[in-house]
């Protein structure tokens, strides 16, 4: 199994960045910037011989491809990238899945990248121009995320239930019970929704990067009240799920 030296964790919201730099504060070494124009400003953190950068890039996957994308390009070279983690929460758009319940990605698919044809709606791999039904047959729209991620997060987790699946992913929080169904549809094992999953994995497979998302469960599938008030009560206690699987991740070979 494959060993991680320089790890990029991304985390969308304040929320989440604040959560992990809490429970990795003994470890913390220090701030700097990356970018020319964009100064994404990130913290470095060490676990034994375990380097980390944890930055915050804003919800969606234009922010979060453009802050892994300017991370990497600025890193020294001895010291480069190995793998990106991207940690935070997410809505469960399967029954069964319960606040602060643990989603590893197996894959991502990006749901708002499709063409809507004669002959139905297709949905392609972010760059993919799919005009033919012909061409459907044995496409995988998937973006697949590293299996020793996956296995070696899997392993490290003890305290938190773990679901394996697919993570959908897209420009839109889906608030209602209707359109999480029809998410859910649009791929077998499709576990949970959010927006920033499918910038990290496209960015990751044009720069061979292992990666693998790691999210939280915000909000149910079929809440108490609302959807939205699901996410609101419960994003901090997700939040801080999500940074403990991360501290049980690093603790692993130390």
């Amino acid at each position: 199994m494959k060993k991680f030296k320089n790890i990029l964790v991304l985390a969308a919201m304040a929320e989440e960045e604040a959560a992990i730099r809490s429970l990795l504060a003994d470890n913390y070494v220090g701030g700097r910037s990356f970018g020319k124009h964009l100064q994404i400003h990130a913290h470095d953190f060490r676990v034994g011989d375990i380097e980390i950068i944890v930055a915050q890039s804003g919800i969606g996957k234009v922010n979060a491809a453009l802050a892994v994308n300017t991370i990497v390009e600025n890193q020294p070279l001895e010291r480069k990238i190995d793998a990106v983690i991207l940690l935070g929460v997410g809505g469960s758009i399967v029954s069964g899945l319960e606040i602060g319940d643990l989603v590893l990605s197996t894959a991502v698919l990006q749901h708002d990248y499709f063409g809507s044809l004669e002959f139905g709606d297709v949905r392609m791999l972010p760059g993919d121009l799919i005009l033919r039904r012909e061409e459907t047959v044995g496409y995988q729209a998937t973006m697949a995320a590293d299996q020793d991620l996956v296995e070696m997060i899997a392993k490290s987790v003890f305290e938190l239930p773990v679901h394996k699946g697919v993570v959908v992913s897209g420009c839109e929080f889906a608030g209602t019970v209707a359109r999480k169904r029809a998410l859910h549809a649009l791929c077998d094992g499709a576990l949970l929704v959010e927006m920033e999953a499918a910038g990290v994995a496209q960015i990751c497979r044009k720069l061979n990067l292992p990666f693998v998302v790691v999210k939280t469960v915000a909000d149910r599938l079929n809440p108490d009240d609302s959807i939205e008030t699901d996410f609101v009560s419960c994003l901090q206690l997700a939040a801080r799920n999500a940074a403990i699987v991360l501290k049980d991740f690093l603790a692993i070979d130390q």
